[in-house]
């Protein structure tokens, strides 16, 4: 448990040192958290300009070879899931 909270601090550090408020990982937590319960969730309403942020960040990594189809494939799932993300939470607002 305490590992884990030095982590998350050393995470939350480095991403404040960067100046990066998202990760992958923090896209596909809001995407799983949307689907998974059905009212709308709240979430920061600069969501998608540092979902945008980031993907400038990955996409501007000059990578070759095979580490620029990683690259590539990362951009791909962060751009889908902030797709998914976006149409889900539209079909909740057209429920209500």
């Amino acid at each position: 448990m305490i590992m884990t909270t030095i982590r998350e601090d050393q995470d939350s550090e480095a991403r404040n040192n960067t100046n990066i408020s998202l990760t992958i990982e923090d896209v596909y937590n809001l995407l799983v958290t949307e689907i998974q319960i059905p009212t709308l969730q709240s979430i920061p309403l600069d969501t998608y300009q540092n979902i945008a942020t980031l993907l400038g960040n990955i996409k501007g990594q000059g990578y070759e070879g095979i580490e620029a189809k990683i690259r590539d494939r990362m951009v791909e799932t962060i751009s889908k899931s902030a797709q998914l993300l976006l149409e889900c939470r539209h079909q909740k607002l057209k429920e209500y």
